[in-house]
C-alpha cells in the first residue's frame, strides 16, 4: 500500500506475511512481475488475506474488531486501518478491492432489518449511479441502520480507488444489492459477474452459500468454475468432477457412524413447520459440514452420546490450517471470528478467477483442450492452465465444460 493511504495513528506498521502453506504457482501478479496489491475491507481474521498470500498477492486489511485485529497480527497479516468509514482511497492505491461487509442485518440468522431495508439500499445505490458520492452519514440516514449502510462502502472505494479487480462476498440476501452495484460499475468500465456460489463446489468441506460480485477491467468475465460436485444435485451427473470434500477427509477421521448435529433446525416441509418438529440438521461424516457459524455444533455418536465440536473442527471445516493463530480470551470470541470468516479455499478460487486476466499469455506447446456448451453445443479450444482458474462462458450465458 502507498504511504499516503489514510491510516489511523494506532495502526501497526506493515509486516511481511509468513507462508502458512506453500504458495500457489498459478497466479504471481502482473506480467512485469509486480505483485497484485489487495485492500481487504472488513477483513476479519483473514480468510481473504490467507488466500491472497497463497497467490503471492500483497494484501492489507481494514478491521475494527480488536480480537480479529489481534488474530491478523498473530498471522502476520498487515492491518492498515481500523474503520472503513474513515478510510480515504485514491486511484493507484491498490489493484484489487476485496470486501465482505457485516451480514447481520441481511442474514437469515439476523434481525432481518437489512432485508426490510433492501429498497432503501437500492435507493442509496441510485445516488451513486447518478454520479453522486453520498457520505456514510447520508446513507445511514437513508437506510435507517448503520450496519446496513456498510454494505455500500465497497462501492464507494471502488469509485474512489479505481482498482483493476473487485471481489465482494455476502450472504445470499445481498445478491440484489450486488446486481445493482454491477450496473454502476459497468458504467465505470468494469466487466462484472454476480451470482450465488456454494462453498462445497470449490473444495470447502462445508455447504455455505454466498452472494458474490467479481469484476475486472480486463475483459468479459464469466462464472467461476466449480471444482467439485454439489452435495445434492442431479445436474452434475455429466460433469467429470469429484465429490465434495467430506468432514471425515477434512478432519482426518474415520466414518464410524458419528453424525454432525447442527446448531440450527432442519429445513421446513409440509409436515414439519416449527423448529421443534424439524429438529436439528444432521450430517454424516461422509458429507460436507453444515454452514459453520459463530456457535459450536455437536457430534452425536451411534449410541446417542453428544460432544461439543472443537475450535480445530471449526477451523478445518472452514478450510483454515488447524494451527491458524486465532486470538481471544473466550471461546465464543474465537468461534465468532471463525464463523464470520470467508473460507480461504473458496476465497482463493474466486481470486484466481477474477485476476486470471492478468496472467501472462500461455506458452507455445501448452496442452490445448476442447470445451463445449451443454446448452447449444458451441465449442472452443483453450489450455489446461486456464481451465484451472475458470471455464469460459458461452455467448448464450451458459458456463462451458470440458468435452467428454
Amino acid at each position: 500500500m502507498p504511504d499516503d493511504l489514510s491510516v489511523p495513528n494506532d495502526a501497526p506498521s506493515e509486516t511481511c506475511t509468513p507462508e502458512l502453506s506453500p504458495p500457489s504457482d498459478i497466479l504471481t501478479g502482473y506480467e512485469d512481475g509486480s505483485p497484485v496489491r489487495a485492500l481487504d475491507l472488513f477483513s476479519g481474521m483473514g480468510g481473504w488475506s490467507l488466500a491472497a498470500s497463497r497467490l503471492g498477492f500483497k494484501s492489507s486489511g481494514v478491521e475494527i474488531w480488536d480480537p480479529a485485529r489481534e488474530t491478523r497480527e498473530a498471522a502476520g497479516f498487515p492491518t492498515v486501518a481500523r474503520d472503513v468509514r474513515d478510510l480515504i482511497t485514491s486511484p493507484g492505491d491498490f489493484d484489487l478491492l476485496i470486501a465482505s461487509p457485516p451480514c447481520q442485518t441481511f442474514s437469515t440468522a439476523g434481525s432481518g432489518s437489512g432485508r426490510k431495508a433492501l429498497s432503501a439500499v437500492l435507493e442509496g445505490i441510485d445516488r451513486f449511479a447518478a454520479g453522486e458520492l453520498p457520505a456514510y452519514d447520508e446513507l445511514t440516514s437513508i437506510l435507517g441502520d448503520e450496519r446496513t449502510a456498510l454494505v455500500l462502502e465497497p462501492l464507494r472505494h471502488a469509485i474512489t480507488g479505481e482498482p483493476d479487480f473487485l471481489a465482494w462476498e455476502q450472504v445470499p440476501n445481498v445478491r440484489p444489492v450486488w446486481e445493482a452495484c454491477a450496473t454502476v460499475l459497468s458504467k465505470l468500465g468494469y466487466f462484472v459477474w454476480t451470482g450465488n456460489v456454494s462453498a462445497e463446489r470449490f473444495g470447502v468441506p462445508q455447504t455455505r452459500r454466498r452472494a458474490v460480485l467479481l469484476a475486472t477491467k480486463a475483459g468479459p468475465l464469466g462464472a467461476p468454475l466449480p471444482t467439485h460436485r454439489a452435495l445434492r444435485s442431479s445436474s452434475d451427473t455429466l460433469i467429470d468432477l469429484p465429490a465434495p470434500v467430506s468432514m471425515a477427509e477434512a478432519l482426518g477421521r474415520d466414518d464410524d457412524g458419528t453424525q454432525q448435529r447442527s446448531n440450527y433446525s432442519g429445513p421446513p416441509s409440509a409436515t414439519k413447520r416449527t423448529a421443534a418438529e424439524r429438529g436439528r440438521s444432521m450430517r454424516a461424516l461422509s458429507e460436507p459440514s453444515v454452514t459453520i457459524t459463530g456457535r459450536s455444533f455437536q457430534w452425536e455418536s451411534p449410541d446417542g452420546t453428544r460432544t461439543r465440536s472443537t475450535v480445530r473442527d471449526a477451523l478445518l471445516l472452514q478450510s483454515f490450517p488447524e494451527d491458524f493463530p486465532v486470538q481471544g480470551d473466550r471461546g465464543d470470541i474465537v468461534r465468532l471470528q471463525i464463523g464470520n470468516a470467508v473460507p480461504p479455499v473458496l476465497a482463493e478460487a474466486l481470486l484466481r478467477h477474477v485476476v486470471a486476466a492478468k496472467l501472462p499469455a500461455p506458452k507455445q506447446g501448452t496442452r490445448m483442450l476442447k470445451v463445449i456448451c451443454p446448452a447449444d453445443g458451441y465449442t472452443i479450444r483453450t489450455t489446461n492452465k486456464w481451465l484451472q482458474v475458470g471455464f469460459p462462458t458461452c455467448p448464450c450465458g451458459t458456463v462451458m465444460r470440458r468435452e467428454i
